[in-house]
């Protein structure tokens, strides 16, 4: 039964999108296929047609235009800077917005050109070019995205944010509640307070495509201006979570980041990692996607990084 209604379910999505294409776009006669490639909050579909690929992006019902307005304008700038980006399809009404019903909910989407290529790896190669193309992105001029204030990144109110969910939660060992509180004080009193560049705001390698020796960067839609660190802490908290360690990759990190003259190191970026890691933490707390079996090594996770043995990795690095 269970199989039947979710199969039903994508039935019912892949009519809305077809309708929705057919009202805004001038190509739907000749789609070949649609693809559900992430369900959930949101939902990615891969459209084909003619032979070309797009992929459309159904955003959560929470979130509304002028939210969206931010992300489209990100893409348009970085576009005429000449940084790779996924270019959007507009409509026949010259929209870069659509409207469409999603499982008894209003939602808005875009439309994306496929940028094709490969996705990078983890290895120092890959990693060196992801941090230069960040590192270019860094230096898209801010002046224009200023009005949009909801989306300038607050430390003080994320970590406020994240105090409040580790307190508030029973399933957090006192503990170890304890020990993050004290964690994101001492986060707070360490980053950086210079002034905010544009930040990719997911800036890991699952977000970014290597396409004739360029680095597109895809899904922007948490982009906001924040502290440069802001997306280094994210991408070094990906990196060293896989092995539990900082090693090579984190070099070829601050090395790419660095060619621009810059003199990043890692211990700036630590309290932005350390931030990350109880980001990630208080998601999975809060949508519940880690069953009890799996909430202790999630809980060991956030301890490590809260942990003097990973101050002193940072602390003994020499990159």
């Amino acid at each position: 039964t269970a199989m039947y209604s979710s199969a039903s379910s994508n039935d019912q999505v892949i009519r809305a999108i077809k309708e929705a294409l057919n009202t805004n776009f001038s190509f739907p006669a000749d789609i070949t296929d649609i693809e559900i490639i992430v369900k959930g909050i949101n939902y990615t579909l891969k459209i084909k047609c003619r032979g070309t690929e797009y992929y459309l992006k159904i955003f959560s019902a929470l979130r509304d235009a002028s939210d969206i307005s931010f992300e489209i304008s990100v893409i348009n700038k970085l576009s005429e800077s000449g940084i790779g980006v996924a270019s959007i399809i507009n409509s026949i009404h010259n929209n870069a917005c659509i409207k469409i019903r999603v499982a008894g909910e209003d939602r808005l989407a875009i439309l994306y050109s496929n940028v094709g290529g490969r996705h990078l790896n983890n290895g120092p190669k890959d990693v060196f070019l992801f941090s230069k193309a960040l590192s270019e992105l860094h230096e898209t001029p801010t002046t224009s995205f200023l009005q949009h204030t909801s989306r300038v990144f607050s430390i003080e109110n994320e970590c406020y944010r994240i105090r409040q969910v580790i307190q508030s939660n029973p399933e957090v060992p006192r503990l170890l509640a304890s020990t993050l509180v004290d964690n994101c004080y001492s986060i707070q009193s360490q980053a950086l307070g210079d002034c905010a560049v544009l930040s990719h705001g997911d800036a890991w390698l699952g977000n970014a495509k290597y396409v004739n020796g360029v680095v597109y960067f895809i899904d922007l839609e948490d982009s906001l201006l924040a502290n440069r660190n802001f997306d280094l802490g994210v991408m070094a908290y990906n990196l060293i979570v896989r092995n539990y360690e900082v090693g090579e990759n984190i070099q070829a990190l601050l090395h790419g980041y660095n060619e621009l003259n810059r003199n990043t190191t890692l211990r700036s970026i630590k309290p932005y990692i350390q931030l990350r890691s109880l980001f990630v933490f208080c998601f999975l707390l809060e949508n519940k996607l880690v069953d009890r079996l799996l909430l202790q090594k999630v809980f060991e996770r956030a301890e490590y990084f809260a942990s003097r043995e990973f101050s002193a990795e940072i602390e003994h690095f020499h990159g």
